[in-house]
């Protein structure tokens, strides 16, 4: 279970949207949800960030863990 706090509020809602990453040209989740999100993601050490870079990449417990949580089939 992730608990995300006051993140489900509408305003963490409705200021959450799709940005398309300029270098990567791929989509991912902006605003606060995507915040809040990838904060605790580093919280549960599901993901790192790449020193000195802004990549971002997710961990093997992470990996297990968030395909626990969100099941694609």
């Amino acid at each position: 279970e992730i608990s995300l706090g006051l993140v489900g509020s509408e305003m963490c809602i409705r200021d959450s949207r799709s940005c398309l990453d300029w270098s990567e040209r791929r989509s991912h989740l902006a605003g606060g949800l995507g915040a809040a999100l990838l904060t605790r993601f580093y919280d549960l050490s599901w993901a790192r960030r790449v020193p000195d870079s802004r990549v971002v990449t997710f961990t093997p417990k992470g990996v297990k863990a968030f395909n626990e949580a969100f099941p694609l089939v």
